[in-house]
């Protein structure tokens, strides 16, 4: 959600932008607390990344780790970026959805 936040903040339309953040995409998604139990994940997902040289932005370990734990699939354009991230489960969405 902080990325789509982010994006709206940034763009020349904004107040669309957190329209529709705040009426079409939170109504249809349920968003998990960030707690201890995946904070303990973050810091094991964090520690082997730096120990193989292989960093990831804090944000998107936070999310991987959120998954892990609840054992959810993450859906992202960039399975590159993820799948060095064991345990993590893992769906390629389309970039362009409206060409399906």
């Amino acid at each position: 959600m902080g990325e789509l936040y982010k994006g709206a903040y940034r763009s020349h339309d904004r107040e669309r932008h957190m329209s529709n953040i705040e009426q079409r995409v939170l109504p249809a998604v349920t968003v998990l607390p960030y707690d201890i139990s995946i904070a303990k994940v973050f810091g094991s997902i964090r520690a082997h990344l730096e120990d193989a040289g292989m960093i990831l932005p804090d944000a998107d370990i936070q999310i991987a780790a959120t998954a892990i734990d609840h054992d959810l699939e993450l859906v992202t354009g960039n399975i590159r970026h993820f799948n060095r991230i064991s345990g993590l489960k893992l769906n390629l969405a389309l970039a362009n959805s409206r060409n399906r």
